[in-house]
């Protein structure tokens, strides 16, 4: 007899491929574009490698906890920053 086997809620947020939120709660698409929202409600949205390289910029414990005062103004700035380097 073959046993099924069936994925938890844990397991499956950790599968990409689908839409979801960062740790902080950002969402982000089946691509793993994340929409980042300021406090004053303006986004931005931010492709996969950018947004773990803005996260790294953070600190490894809880990034999404200091970027998530940081205006999108800014976010947009650091970004244009990284690439022209």
């Amino acid at each position: 007899m073959i046993e099924n086997s069936k994925l938890s809620d844990d397991q499956l947020e950790g599968v990409s491929g689908g839409d979801g939120k960062t740790a902080g709660g950002y969402p982000y698409d089946k691509n793993g574009t994340v929409t980042f929202t300021d406090p004053q409600g303006n986004s931005v949205k931010i492709g996969a490698a950018d947004w773990k390289w803005l996260l790294s910029q953070y600190g490894p414990v809880n990034p999404d906890a200091y970027v998530k005062d940081v205006p999108a103004n800014d976010i947009k700035r650091i970004l244009e920053d990284h690439h022209r380097k």
